[in-house]
């Protein structure tokens, strides 16, 4: 069984968006004035997570939309299951989403309400804290 952990609702939205080539990717990033709040650049999957509003160049698709929860405390790379337990929570939920796992924090991209999200982490244990 996994400890529970303590997660934050970050605020704001934000937008994926996804590119055909790493040239444009690198194009897009380069040239937007935000910073990325993840980037994916493996194989295929090309693309960067941004708050709603920034514009990115070159895309050749977006989703906007998504909602992040963000572990608060540090974890050891030691720790085993703790992104399979709160994911599997956010599918028990019927909610899409995307897992970016840092060197100590995990994040979770969320699509939808955030109600049944934030029940179904407590059921398990977690405690979700709302936006600072």
């Amino acid at each position: 069984m996994v400890a529970p952990i303590r997660l934050r609702v970050e605020p704001g939205t934000f937008t994926y968006f996804r590119f055909d080539d790493r040239a444009s990717l690198s194009r897009a990033i380069a040239q937007s004035d935000v910073d990325p709040m993840m980037v994916i650049a493996w194989g295929r999957d090309l693309g960067v997570m941004v708050p709603q509003g920034t514009s990115m160049e070159n895309a050749a698709g977006m989703q906007e939309g998504w909602q992040c929860l963000a572990s608060t405390e540090a974890m050891a790379f030691d720790v085993v299951g703790v992104a399979a337990d709160v994911t599997r929570c956010i599918a028990q939920s019927g909610t899409s989403v995307l897992v970016m796992s840092g060197y100590s924090h995990d994040y979770f991209f969320v699509m939808g309400e955030l109600a049944p999200v934030v029940s179904a982490l407590r059921e398990a244990g977690h405690t979700v804290e709302p936006a600072p």
